[in-house]
């Protein structure tokens, strides 16, 4: 589950510029491709070192998959699920493009670092005790 619902579970740190104009109709229709999209890597970089937190994830989360409408997303488990039933539902969100550059995912707003059609990438800052930490995560659409 873990995998799946990482990127909805961010604490936020980023903050909106009003300058900014709202992401492109192409751009919702990068995620609302009818495709799911699963996590292909997380990883933490602080103090110059990068660790892949994705290496060390059970494979039942690394297949779990995120479906976009146009303005939720369900996250199901894959076909090698932790917790039950193939394609159990483990979280709805609401998502938007609040700015250029940036996507709201269950109230949390991370930096688009790149959206095609095949791969969504996102990051975020976190202060951690005084401690600098970039989070980034991919997603590969099925």
């Amino acid at each position: 589950m873990l995998a799946a619902v990482a990127g909805l579970l961010f604490a936020t740190s980023c903050k909106k510029d009003e300058d900014e104009p709202a992401a492109t109709t192409s751009d919702t229709q990068k995620l609302v491709n009818g495709s799911p999209w699963i996590v292909s890597g997380f990883e933490a970089t602080s103090g110059g070192q990068t660790t892949d937190w994705y290496a060390a994830w059970n494979d039942c989360d690394k297949d779990d998959e995120s479906t976009y409408t146009t303005t939720m997303v369900t996250v199901t488990e894959g076909a090698t699920n932790c917790y039950g039933d193939p394609y159990d539902t483990l979280g709805v969100a609401a998502w938007s493009f609040p700015a250029a550059g940036m996507i709201q995912l269950d109230g949390d707003t991370f930096n688009i670092v790149e959206l095609s059609a095949t791969t969504l990438k996102i990051s975020e800052t976190v202060d951690n005790g005084g401690t600098s930490v970039v989070y980034v995560e991919t997603f590969t659409a099925q």
